[in-house]
């Protein structure tokens, strides 16, 4: 069934955290696997931040964040707000951080082999992670976290065209949800 051009994609906004179980767990079993199939009619924002806190220090300008599993989740939530600006595609951006999240303890040694595997521009990433830019790409994520309302209150949190109702649902099953919003023509992927 060719797309329906004039049904809008669904939107996926995921507010997560690298280091986090249950983002590792939501964007590996649901969000990546949903996408594999369902690219067609949907996008996916990520915001990686999560729980984290941001200090600006006004004379500097510079940024210092507290990140609830570490230093090492600040590192890796950078490259993927890096990640999130510097993919050519939403298939690369998506593949890129699962891979991450299978293992960020060590972002940068782990950036370079995702990066190869999914076709995104590792040096872009890691130049963007280790200078201002990645941080005001993460206190960017921060402050639409911080937006939310109701506030964050589990990470992840799910919303779908910009809803979210059905938390348990669109972290559990994922796929049947977007299935569900789409108002296009059915496709194969949903029956």
């Amino acid at each position: 069934v060719p797309n329906d051009a004039s049904a809008s994609k669904v939107e996926i906004s995921a507010y997560y955290e690298v280091l986090c179980p249950d983002s590792i767990r939501f964007i590996r079993t649901q969000l990546l696997p949903t996408y594999s199939h369902l690219s067609k009619i949907m996008n996916i924002n990520l915001i990686p931040y999560g729980k984290a806190t941001t200090a600006r220090d006004p004379a500097t300008g510079n940024y210092t964040f507290t990140c609830q599993h570490g230093e090492e989740e600040c590192a890796g939530n950078i490259i993927h707000a890096c990640s999130v600006k510097y993919a050519r595609t939403q298939r690369s951006l998506i593949g890129f951080v699962a891979c991450m999240m299978k293992n960020d303890r060590k972002p940068y040694v782990k950036g370079i082999i995702c990066a190869r595997e999914n076709k995104l521009n590792w040096h872009s990433v890691q130049k963007c992670s280790q200078n201002i830019e990645g941080k005001q790409l993460l206190a960017e994520a921060g402050e639409k976290t911080n937006a939310l309302t109701p506030a964050l209150t589990f990470v992840p949190t799910v919303e779908l065209n910009g809803s979210r109702d059905n938390q348990n649902d669109l972290l559990t099953n994922l796929k049947e949800q977007v299935c569900k919003a789409y108002t296009g023509a059915t496709i194969h992927a949903c029956n």
